[in-house]
């Protein structure tokens, strides 16, 4: 059974891990859409629209996949209290 002082640990220490896993999925996301041939879509795909829809797009797709992560990581860390 842990004491309170150690799940405060445990919480911090997870949410540490959360945090540094979404900044990474954030910039795995904008190094893979900046590969992406844009000018299909954009005239001018070094303009600020072009280069801040990219920064959107990455921030939302990060996101939604450090979500996952961040699931399954909780999720895997949870199932102790099962047996």
């Amino acid at each position: 059974m842990m004491m309170s002082g150690e799940s405060q640990v445990f919480y911090g220490v997870v949410s540490i891990i959360n945090l540094i896993w979404l900044g990474v999925c954030i910039y795995i996301t904008w190094v893979c859409l900046r590969e992406a041939r844009w000018d299909k879509v954009f005239y001018d795909t070094t303009g600020i629209k072009a280069r801040g829809f990219v920064l959107i797009m990455s921030i939302i797709i990060g996101t939604m996949l450090a979500d996952f992560f961040t699931k399954y990581l909780t999720n895997s860390l949870y199932l102790r209290f099962l047996f």
